[in-house]
């Protein structure tokens, strides 16, 4: 595996969380207009009998997994961000930080930087290069210094 395609997961790693920070915010509408509903009803049951209480309670479970994946994500991103910091050339590390840790366009980055696309590109190849150079990376996700 090469510095690209490790970086890259960061990337879809914060995608991923960015997707279940939205699942999240799904879950507890849902459980707020279930708890709604419920609040307006007048006959109490057991759990057992209880749609209600079995729906906030699969709402909750649902949200504890999508907080431990995003936990997982953020191993990845950190992993990423360590390596990053390793790159000498601090406008390298700041093009690679806005495209794997931040996740903006390349049209963001260069507008921010105030940088033409053609440099943009070669410091992002650069800071690629010098990681290559310094890391072996592993299918598990793992960067090992060499």
């Amino acid at each position: 595996m090469k510095a690209k395609e490790y970086l890259q997961r960061a990337l879809n790693a914060r995608n991923r969380i960015a997707a279940l920070d939205e699942q999240i915010e799904d879950l507890e509408n849902e459980m707020l207009r279930v708890k709604r509903c419920s609040s307006q009803e007048s006959v109490q049951a057991t759990q057992e009998q209880d749609p209600v209480g079995n729906a906030v309670v699969d709402a909750l479970d649902r949200i504890a997994d999508c907080e431990s994946e995003k936990a997982e994500h953020l191993v990845t991103i950190m992993d990423a961000g360590g390596a990053i910091c390793h790159v000498a050339r601090e406008a390298c590390r700041k093009v690679l930080r806005a495209r794997y840790l931040r996740g903006w366009e390349w049209e963001d980055i260069m507008a921010d930087m105030k940088f033409s696309r053609s440099y943009t590109f070669e410091l992002h190849r650069g800071g690629l290069a010098e990681l290559d150079g310094m890391f072996e990376f592993c299918d598990e996700g793992e960067a090992i210094a060499v």
